[in-house]
């Protein structure tokens, strides 16, 4: 059985946020600071306060929610990290191929992640 389609594209980003073009941005979200979130409220004009306020998004560990816009970001995937001293190179891996793997069921053919600052390779 074959998880993943040849067709699926990844791209790891290094420009601001606002010149990023891609079907979906995933993003790790510690659920003890979710204040970080803050940083991509100007491509998604306020959904994501909106979800973290309403605790439909609280970033337990493997949490996903997908949030669908308009502009050059098509969607964003928040992605559950859990907390932050608790996350370790294993929840990372879990994580990811969580998100991996909702993002193939979704269709989606390429993405991109924020990748996770604070782990050593």
């Amino acid at each position: 059985m074959r998880l993943f389609n040849s067709n699926m594209k990844t791209a790891l980003y290094t420009k601001p946020i606002e010149e990023l073009k891609t079907e979906a941005l995933v993003i790790g979200c510690y659920s003890d600071t979710l204040d970080d979130l803050d940083n991509y409220e100007s491509i998604c004009n306020g959904l994501i306060h909106e979800v973290v306020f309403d605790k439909e998004f609280i970033g337990k560990l493997n949490q996903i929610i997908n949030l669908r816009l308009t502009g050059n970001v098509k969607r964003i995937l928040l992605l559950g990290l859990g907390k932050r001293e608790e996350f370790n190179v294993k929840k990372a891996r879990e994580a990811t191929g969580k998100a991996v793997l909702y993002l193939r069921d979704q269709k989606v053919k390429e993405f991109s992640f924020c990748l996770f600052n604070d782990l050593q390779p």
